[in-house]
């Protein structure tokens, strides 16, 4: 009797122990899980910055597979179309007072460009209605890079005599948006006081100015026909980085190298520029 008993006694401590050791056994398996997850959730992470740090520094072509950065750490890079390829280019950023957006001209036909500035919904006192400021960079014929620049005021020639009229509010063919002015700019005609025809366009840069307490959108719109159409300005590129289990993405916009507002103040002055 007391034999059975000690056997039930030892066959309940046994099953007690039994399942605190399959407790611990279960936490401390999982506690191991999650800190794998963790560590692998980490190094994807770190996998997908390295490829895009490489992608943004040129280090990295955009490659077809996986990149190894360690053992079982992985990363891919993936580029996309997002702006450009075609006869409309809205940057994807507004322009402050002395603000600059730069359009690539590089293999571009058309005859000039169409510019559309500010917003034809907000009503602005005379004093911050924007005026825009053209500038265009071409290599001329003769093999030197050349710049011309003209200023384009709503309330010309009040402010400066030199400048030229704008056009009416027009759409550019941005969606949604009614632009308060806009401009066609030939590259041929007397435009920027200079026939660049026989040259190459490179890139046109334009600043707003009088704005002064409004940011405001800009758009560009091709001129010449259905086969004019200004190349890629910018990029989508998606750097997906893996490690065991864990998938990390970082998604960002990538324009052209663009310069500096800066830029134009140091190079320019007066009506043009050969280097």
């Amino acid at each position: 009797m007391r034999k059975g008993q000690a056997l039930m006694v030892v066959m309940l401590i046994l099953g007690v122990l039994v399942t605190i050791g399959l407790s611990i056994s279960s936490r401390s398996v999982t506690e191991v899980k999650v800190s794998t997850t963790q560590e692998e959730s980490v190094r994807a992470l770190e996998a997908a910055e390295i490829g895009l740090e490489k992608y943004l520094g040129g280090i990295a072509a955009v490659p077809k597979t996986l990149v190894t950065v360690d053992t079982g750490v992985q990363y891919s890079l993936s580029d996309t179309t997002s702006l450009g390829s075609g006869a409309i280019y809205k940057p994807p950023y507004t322009l402050a007072d002395g603000e600059v957006a730069t359009l690539d001209l590089t293999g571009y036909t058309g005859n000039g460009v169409r510019v559309c500035w500010g917003d034809n919904s907000m009503t602005l006192p005379n004093n911050e209605k924007p005026a825009m400021i053209a500038s265009i960079y071409y290599q001329a014929t003769d093999g030197t890079f050349q710049i011309k620049s003209r200023g384009y005021d709503p309330l010309s020639p009040v402010r400066y005599p030199e400048w030229r009229g704008v056009g009416g509010s027009g759409a550019c063919g941005v969606p949604d948006i009614t632009f308060a002015y806009s401009k066609l700019i030939l590259f041929n005609g007397a435009t920027f006081g200079l026939n660049i025809s026989s040259g190459t366009p490179l890139f046109m840069r334009v600043r707003l100015v009088y704005n002064k307490n409004n940011s405001l959108p800009v758009a560009f719109n091709a001129n010449g026909g259905a086969s004019a159409a200004f190349p890629l300005q910018v990029g989508t590129v998606e750097s997906i980085g893996t490690a065991g289990d864990s998938v990390q993405k970082i998604r960002a916009e990538v324009p052209d190298y663009d310069f500096p507002s800066v830029f134009d103040v140091a190079v320019y002055s007066g009506n043009g520029l050969a280097k």
